[in-house]
């Protein structure tokens, strides 16, 4: 009985020294005038040490929230059917105060640079961070068909040698 009382206090105090992260997705015309139109399969998934995986469905406020967060540093990948978002880092560190909060730091980062290698920092708070994130680019799968072009058309060698 002891033990178990034990353990729920330690999870209890964990769970309150745990860092929460909110990403939001505001409307960005021209490639995305209404979030609410994101497909359901949009999720966000933050990468960790290794063993360490993190994913959250897209909620009805547009909104991602990793609720409880380790200290560590984590990549975060915003998965979509019909928009590509730009990679982020994650950094979760203790606190410089003799406190139990931690900082939260969320930074721009490239794909195929050192992890060393920050790029803008796009926002930073202690235990409760909430940062809007825009999408890159709208995915776009087909190739425009050309139309028919009538001296192309007769300048093919099929033509030509049937001539």
């Amino acid at each position: 009985m002891k033990l178990s009382l034990l353990a729920t206090v330690v999870a209890t105090a964990h769970a309150i020294s745990a860092a929460k992260l909110t990403i939001s997705i505001p409307p960005s015309p021209p490639v995305l005038p209404n979030p609410a139109t994101l497909p359901s399969s949009t999720h966000a998934v933050l990468l960790g040490s290794p063993g360490i995986k993190h994913t959250v469905p897209l909620r009805r406020d547009n909104t991602f929230v990793f609720p409880s967060l380790a200290e560590d540093s984590y990549l975060l990948t915003i998965y979509s059917r019909d928009h590509a978002f730009a990679p982020y880092r994650v950094d979760v560190t203790k606190a410089a105060a003799a406190s139990a909060q931690q900082d939260v730091d969320v930074w721009w980062t490239y794909r195929g640079n050192e992890w060393s290698n920050k790029g803008p920092l796009l926002g930073s708070a202690q235990d409760d961070l909430r940062v809007e994130i825009r999408p890159s680019a709208m995915k776009d799968f087909y190739q425009q068909r050309g139309g028919f072009n009538l001296v192309g058309f007769l300048k093919s060698p099929m033509i030509l040698m049937g001539l």
